[in-house]
């Protein structure tokens, strides 16, 4: 039996946001501590980047992690250079400015 589980989510511009993961398999476990987005914009269809980020993450990860002959850092790594492909995508499809906002 598989589980999963995210940190309750606090509500910013009427907006719930959560960028945390928990997931327990039968031979695994691990944890996602997520992070807050860069700007107050989204490239993505969720309320922040880092959201869209640990969603896709514990999604891919979760599939491969099961029954895995590889060492998980191998797996980690493939997973994170797709996801910066696919966030790339995004940004650059939606010409998404990665701005810190207090830079004038």
């Amino acid at each position: 039996m598989e589980s999963t589980s995210a940190s309750v989510p606090r509500k910013e511009d009427e907006q719930e946001k959560n960028e945390d993961c928990i997931r327990i398999g039968e031979n695994f476990a691990y944890i996602i501590d997520g992070t807050n987005g860069i700007t107050d914009k989204s490239a993505t269809e969720k309320a922040t980047n880092g959201r869209w980020y640990v969603q896709e993450l514990d999604k891919k990860l979760s599939k491969r992690i099961k029954n895995q002959d590889k060492k998980i850092k191998d797996v980690l790594s493939k997973i994170i250079s797709e996801l910066f492909d696919e966030f790339e995508k995004r940004v650059n499809k939606k010409e998404f400015e990665l701005k810190n906002s207090e830079t004038p």
